[in-house]
């Protein structure tokens, strides 16, 4: 057991010291290569473009808050008794809308709306 238990730990110290092959090779930078490397990698491009997404989103939720809801359900259960199963079943649909909510989500789109148009040309 204890030879086993060397010759892991010869292997975990081995390939602890093993490199990887992108880093042997030094790698010349031109400054197109190091401009496109800076704009992927910087936080604040990368966070005002999800910030753009998220107020994309945002904008598509409350278009579709406008819309009517429908939901449906089915049950169904056997219930054994001693004179026999009972098969029990049931449906259901219901559907909602807001008529209105004082305008409420006209001006949340608007706003939705001006929030999307300001996150383009940021």
């Amino acid at each position: 057991m204890s030879r086993y238990i060397k010759y892991i730990v010869v292997l975990i110290l081995l390939s602890a010291g093993y490199k990887t092959k992108a880093q042997d090779i030094p790698q010349v930078w031109d400054l197109k290569t190091a401009i496109e490397y800076a704009k992927e990698k910087n936080i604040s491009i990368n966070t005002l473009k999800l910030s753009s997404q998220t107020a994309e989103q945002n904008l598509i939720a409350s278009k579709a808050a406008v819309l009517p809801n429908l939901s449906g359900n089915v049950s169904q259960a056997i219930t054994n008794y001693k004179s026999g199963l009972q098969n029990t079943s049931g449906f259901g649909l219901s559907s909602d809308m807001t008529l209105y909510n004082g305008s409420y989500l006209k001006n949340d789109i608007k706003s939705k709306n001006s929030v999307c148009k300001r996150q383009i040309y940021q």
